[in-house]
C-alpha cells in the first residue's frame, strides 16, 4: 500500500468547472436501510452524485443524522424542486434543502461552516497560501524568516502535544502522531528510531507538505516541521529537543527525515528533564 499520495478531498465543496452542481442537505434517520432509500431516489432518476459526506453535529439527536449529496444535474431535465419533492416524500427524510453555487461550478456547503476536526475548530489551507506564507517569510525576512518559521512550528507542535496528552495517548506516541498527521494532511510518519530512555528519536516523513515543489533548494527545506516536532517531544516527553532535517524531498531524497536528540549542551535543567524521563520511563 502506497504511504499517502492518493488524496482526499474534503467534504464540504467541490469544484466542478462547466457542471451544474446543486447540494442537498438531508436531515435523515439514523437507522440501517435509511440512506439506501435516499440514494435511491437519486438513481432512478439517473442523476450522477459528485460527492457525499456526512455532517454528524454533536448536538443532534442520536435519532437522527445529516447527509449532504453533490448532485449533478448537467443536461437531464428533472429540476431541483422536483427532486426536493420526491425526498420530502420518503419517512426516512426529516428535512431536506437544497444550496445552488453562488459561482458557477464551484459548490460550496454552507451548513458545513464552521469545520471541526477531533473536537476542535479547524481551518484548511491550501497549498497556495501555505506556500505563499512560507516562502513570502524567506524572501522578505531571509535567514531571520527561516528562525520565524521555526518558532512558528515550535509553538504548534507543543500545542499539539498538550492534546495528545489530553486525549490519553502519550505512551503511544508514534502511532498517535502518525494517525494524527494524516488526519490532518501534513505527511505520513514513520519513527524507525525511538528510544524514549536516551531521548533519541529518527522520524521519516513521506509527502510533508512543506518540502513538496520547492524551487531549486540546495539544502534541506523544512523550517516549520522541525520546529514543530521539537515542540511535540518537548511537550510530551518533558525535554527540550534538538531536531536536524537530515534527508529531504525537496533535495530529490525519497522523504524527509529527522533526527530528535535532547538539547543539553550541559545545561543542568535540560539534564535534570533527561533523568527524570528516563525513571518515568523505567516505571
Amino acid at each position: 500500500m502506497r504511504r499517502g499520495g492518493g488524496g482526499e478531498s474534503i467534504g464540504h465543496a467541490a469544484f466542478c468547472p462547466g457542471r451544474d452542481i446543486t447540494i442537498f442537505n438531508l436531515r435523515i434517520s439514523n437507522k440501517p436501510g435509511s440512506l439506501y432509500q435516499v440514494l435511491n431516489v437519486f438513481k432512478n432518476r439517473s442523476l450522477n452524485i459528485v460527492h457525499l459526506s456526512s455532517l454528524r453535529c454533536q448536538c443532534l439527536p442520536e435519532d437522527f443524522t445529516d447527509v449532504a449529496v453533490f448532485t449533478d444535474f448537467t443536461g437531464l431535465s428533472i429540476t431541483v424542486e422536483e427532486l426536493l419533492e420526491e425526498l420530502r416524500c420518503l419517512d426516512v427524510v426529516v428535512e431536506v434543502v437544497a444550496l445552488r453555487p453562488e459561482l458557477p461550478g464551484l459548490a460550496v456547503n454552507m451548513a458545513a461552516f464552521p469545520l471541526e476536526l477531533l473536537g476542535y475548530r479547524a481551518i484548511v489551507l491550501r497549498k497556495p497560501v501555505y506556500m505563499g506564507l512560507f516562502y513570502g517569510m524567506r524572501k522578505r525576512l531571509g535567514s531571520a524568516g527561516d528562525a520565524l518559521i521555526y518558532h512558528v512550528g515550535l509553538e504548534a507542535g507543543r500545542g499539539l502535544g498538550a492534546d495528545i496528552i489530553r486525549m490519553g495517548y502519550a505512551d503511544r506516541l508514534p502511532i498517535a502522531l502518525k494517525l494524527i498527521e494524516i488526519i490532518h494532511g501534513r505527511a505520513v510518519l514513520e519513527f524507525v528510531e525511538y528510544k524514549p530512555r536516551e531521548g533519541r528519536y529518527v522520524v521519516r516523513a513521506y509527502h510533508l507538505f512543506e518540502c513538496e515543489d520547492v524551487e531549486s533548494p540546495s539544502q534541506p527545506n523544512s523550517s516549520f516541521y522541525r520546529g514543530f516536532l521539537a515542540g511535540i517531544m518537548e511537550s510530551v516527553m518533558g525535554i527540550e529537543m534538538s531536531v536536524t532535517e537530515t534527508k529531504c524531498i525537496a533535495v530529490g531524497d525519497e522523504y524527509c527525515e529527522f533526527r530528535l536528540e535532547p538539547r543539553s549542551s550541559g545545561n543542568p535543567m535540560v539534564e535534570r528533564q533527561i533523568k527524570v524521563s528516563k525513571r518515568d520511563n523505567k516505571g
